[in-house]
């Protein structure tokens, strides 16, 4: 390990000798828009929202329903099954719990706004991904990718069923897409 820090702080150190500077990256200062339609109360619609990196892995929950969060999460694999796998939610504290849960959304056209800086994520490619809890062990789960850096981006996330398609509630959530805009920095005031 004290190698690799100091083979590290060498190549930083020559870098700036030759002329290249090294600044850590800064996380992503913006908003990150999910919008949404819901079509119908007749289900759960217990919901996650999170982000992953390109291997796939949790960076990140941005929003869980209050139910779910709060211990519905606990049913073996039937509610938002992919965000337990990956979130660990048991292991979360009150204070994680508080940040990020709040009402179900409800029907109609609906969307979530995150500040960015205040998540801390750093600048690169993402998957958005947001799902909801049908009925006994269906949800359907959107998934779409999104740069966050210093250009505003847009994508369309696309739907997974799982296990398969619920007949009278396949479109419970559509048209699921992403919008980041980054913050504009204040300019200088003029002399």
């Amino acid at each position: 390990m004290g190698r690799v820090a100091g083979l590290s702080g060498l190549l930083i150190w020559a870098a700036n000798i030759i002329g290249f500077s090294f600044v850590p990256a800064a996380p992503v200062a913006g908003k990150l828009q999910i919008s949404y339609l819901v079509t119908s109360d007749d289900a759960s619609r217990f919901t996650a929202v999170w982000l992953e990196n390109e291997g796939g892995e949790l960076v990140k929950t941005l929003f869980v329903s209050s139910e779910l969060a709060q211990g519905a999460f606990t049913v073996e694999g039937d509610i938002c099954p992919d965000w337990i796998k990956k979130s660990h939610w048991e292991k979360a504290t009150q204070a994680e719990v508080d940040a990020v849960s709040g009402p179900t959304p409800t029907a109609g056209s609906g969307s979530f706004s995150f500040d960015l800086k205040k998540h801390g994520l750093l600048p690169g490619v993402y998957s958005f991904c947001m799902q909801i809890h049908i009925h006994d062990n269906y949800n359907i789960l959107y998934k779409g990718q999104i740069r966050l850096g210093e250009i505003p981006a847009e994508a369309q996330a696309e739907v997974f069923y799982s296990p398969a398609r619920y007949a009278t509630a396949e479109d419970l959530l559509r048209d699921v897409k992403a919008r980041f805009t980054p913050e504009i920095e204040a300019s200088p005031p003029d002399k």
